[in-house]
C-alpha cells in the first residue's frame, strides 16, 4: 500500500495520512475516466441549469479493510432542480463503463454545492 495525502477543497487540512492501494498517477487516470463517465450521465439527465465539475475521486478503506473509492459530485445550481429520482441510480448506471475500464472496486457518490464544497474545513461523509 501507498501513503499518500489526500487532496481536497481550497481550505482542507489533512491532519493525517492515507493508506491506499492506490498510486498516484493511477489515481489521477481514474479521477478523470470517472469524472468523465459521471458527467456524460448526469448531462444527459440535467442538459441544463446545472455544471458538474469538479468530480473529485478519493480511495477509502472501510471498517472491514475493503478499499472502496469515494466520488464527490461538485454541482453549481439550484438544490431544488437536482431531482433526487434522477441521481439515486448514478453509481448502478455507470459502473458497467467502470467496469469496462477496469475499475472494480465499490464506488459511493455523494453531491457537494459548490459554494459549499469550497469552504469546507474538512470532508464530510468519511
Amino acid at each position: 500500500m501507498l501513503c499518500q495525502e489526500l487532496p481536497g477543497p481550497p481550505n482542507f487540512q489533512t491532519p493525517h495520512m492515507m493508506l491506499t492501494g492506490y498510486e498516484a498517477m493511477k489515481l489521477e487516470e481514474i479521477e478523470r475516466q470517472i469524472s468523465e463517465i459521471v458527467k456524460e450521465d448526469l448531462y444527459e439527465r440535467f442538459p441544463s441549469g446545472f455544471i458538474f465539475d469538479p468530480i473529485r475521486v478519493y480511495p477509502r478503506t472501510d471498517h472491514m479493510d475493503d478499499d472502496y473509492l469515494k466520488v464527490f459530485v461538485i454541482y453549481d445550481g439550484k438544490i431544488e432542480n437536482l431531482d433526487a429520482a434522477q441521481t439515486v441510480g448514478l453509481i448502478t448506471r455507470i459502473k458497467p463503463k467502470l467496469r469496462a475500464l477496469n475499475i472494480n472496486d465499490y464506488v459511493s457518490c455523494g453531491f457537494v454545492e459548490k459554494s459549499e464544497w469550497e469552504s469546507l474545513s474538512e470532508v464530510p461523509f468519511l
